[in-house]
Formats: structure tokens, C-alpha cells, sequence
């Protein structure tokens, strides 16, 4: 019974190892950077073939240390596009726009939630706007570089809701830039108010001071 019991784990743990997975800042309703070649990319089992799809173009990925990775050819600012990867699954998303992609990053200040905003009450969206797109990255610690984002959203559609606990300052920002430049802006808030400077500096450059060893 044990003997079985154990096979049966390591079998469902070799198919979870072997899933083909895209990076998590990667779901519908992004936002791809306009004007640049585009990286689309994830984790695989070395003998997982990958191939993906965007924009009319299909490109076959190759699985290297258990990540892949594929870059379309640049796009001016426009969508809705639909971006399918076929593996152990398939994984279809959709409503992609391309545009400006801004990472908005700081502390208390750029943490400030928009709901405790004075202007909440007299700014907050009636109607979502399309062409403004969320998306959070959870506080997390980790002492070296990690290969994927933490959070326990994906990329948002602004509305009434997804601006709620965003931050004022990174909703106030991206909201004047779509305006002015006409095309989607999508935000990714990462911040974590009251954090110490050489929390957020690579261990390599602090070492290179005596001081700050």
C-alpha cells in the first residue's frame, strides 16, 4: 500500500513539473510594450515542445534550464489581440493590448491606496476605460532574484473596483497620460511602504562599499 501510495505521488508530481506554465505578469487584459520586439515567456519540462501564437505569427519555443522564451516583431500602439500557447494545454488570452507600459515603484507615498483619496468620491470611474489596464505585484521577501511574480491578481481592466486599492498617484499618472497620449497605458504597481533603500538594492552593489557592507 505504501509502495503504491508513493507511486502515485511521484507520478502527479512529475506531471505538475512537466505542465507548461507562462510567467504570471503575462494573463488577458495586459498591456504589451509598444514599439520594441515583444518577449513572451514561461517554464516547461526540458522535453515539452511549446509553440505560440500571436498576431498572426506562430513561433516554436525552446526549453532551456526549464524556461522558454519567443520575441514577436514590434507593434505600434492598438488591440485587442489574442495570444494562444499550445503545450501540455493550451492557454488562450485575450483582449491584449499594446501601448505604454509603466512600473510604478516606491514607498508609502506611491503605495497610498486611490479608495482613501480625497477625490475618490468625485473621480472614481463611472465606466471602465478600456485603454487603462492594473496590475499589483504582492509584498514579498526574498533574499536573491526570484524567476517569477508574486501576486494574487492578474492584469485588470480600470473600473470602479480594480481602482479601489490601487495606488492614487500611479492611477492619477497613467489616467493623464492615456489621455494626452492617446493610447493604453498599463501599470504595474510595485511598492511596499516604510522599506529600508538597501532592501531594494542588488546585494553585489552594497558589498562594493566598505561602509555599507
Amino acid at each position: 500500500m505504501k509502495h503504491t501510495l508513493f507511486l502515485i505521488f511521484l507520478v502527479c508530481t512529475l506531471s505538475v513539473q512537466a505542465k507548461v506554465t507562462l510567467h504570471k505578469i503575462f494573463s488577458s487584459n495586459m498591456v504589451l510594450q509598444r514599439n520594441v520586439d515583444i518577449p513572451i515567456f514561461g517554464f516547461a519540462d526540458k522535453n515539452d515542445k511549446v509553440n505560440v501564437t500571436f498576431n498572426g505569427l506562430a513561433k516554436a519555443a525552446v526549453v532551456s534550464d526549464g524556461k522558454w522564451k519567443v520575441y514577436f516583431p514590434k507593434l505600434t500602439a492598438g488591440g485587442p489581440y489574442t495570444l494562444k500557447i499550445d503545450g501540455t494545454d493550451t492557454i488562450l488570452l485575450s483582449n491584449i493590448m499594446v501601448g505604454d507600459v509603466w512600473l510604478c515603484g516606491g514607498q508609502s507615498n506611491m503605495e497610498f491606496e486611490f479608495k482613501k483619496s480625497s477625490q475618490y468620491a468625485s473621480d472614481i470611474l463611472a465606466a471602465p476605460n478600456t485603454n487603462l489596464r492594473l496590475f499589483t505585484v504582492d509584498h514579498t521577501i526574498s533574499s536573491k532574484p526570484l524567476t517569477a511574480v508574486a501576486s494574487k491578481s492578474q492584469w485588470q481592466v480600470a473600473d470602479s473596483k480594480s481602482t479601489e486599492s490601487f495606488s492614487t498617484v500611479a492611477y492619477y499618472f497613467g489616467t493623464k497620460i492615456n489621455k494626452e497620449e492617446n493610447l493604453p497605458i498599463g501599470l504595474l504597481q510595485s511598492c511596499w511602504g516604510g522599506t529600508a533603500a538597501e532592501l531594494w538594492t542588488e546585494e553585489g552593489a552594497l558589498k562594493e562599499k566598505e561602509e555599507l557592507k
